[in-house]
């Protein structure tokens, strides 16, 4: 947990330092915040986000394999991230804007799991995740190699809470 946690953070900040979050939030629509938001607390009395498992995570799960089964995202994943769309062939640009479809429902469908949660900062955490999707997603037919950040905070914060859960169970 603590390795996704770190990573995501990292990532953020390099979203922001290279550009690539400040450049493609334009493309995406802002959401609705949580429903309910954790009250500060102090640091040095920290709990875990999920001290039991929360109903959603039977849907994360199900969304993990989703995203782990996908024949789309399976021949975006052999493209690598290492080339800007500017470069693409026609038979690599359709592979990337079909994984971008695929994103944009994921995300979607990670939002509509934390509004089921009842858990602050699952749901906060999780629409984080949806949107640097959406803008990953977004930025797909100009990708330049630093949008390969918001989609590794995606990634990152899906995982966070997908460990979360098996924390959670265990």
């Amino acid at each position: 947990m603590m390795i996704s946690a770190s990573r995501a953070i990292t990532l953020i900040c390099s979203a922001i330092t290279y550009g690539a979050a400040a450049a493609r939030v334009i493309l995406i629509e802002p959401v609705e915040p949580p429903t309910r938001f954790e009250p500060l607390h102090d640091p040095a009395d920290s709990k875990p986000f999920m001290p039991e498992p929360d109903p959603v995570c039977r849907d994360w799960y199900a969304l993990g394999d989703r995203f782990e089964h996908s024949p789309v995202l399976e021949a975006w994943g052999q493209l690598g991230g290492d080339i800007p769309a500017s470069h693409w062939t026609p038979e690599q640009r359709d592979i990337h804007l079909a994984a971008a479809q695929f994103h944009n429902e994921f995300a979607d469908q990670i939002e509509q799991a934390a509004r089921r949660s009842d858990n602050p900062v699952l749901q906060d955490l999780a629409i984080l995740s949806a949107q640097y999707r959406r803008a990953y997603a977004a930025a797909m037919p100009t990708y330049v190699l630093d949008d390969a950040y918001l989609e590794g905070v995606g990634a990152d914060i899906f995982s966070l809470i997908w460990e979360a859960c098996q924390a959670a169970e265990n």
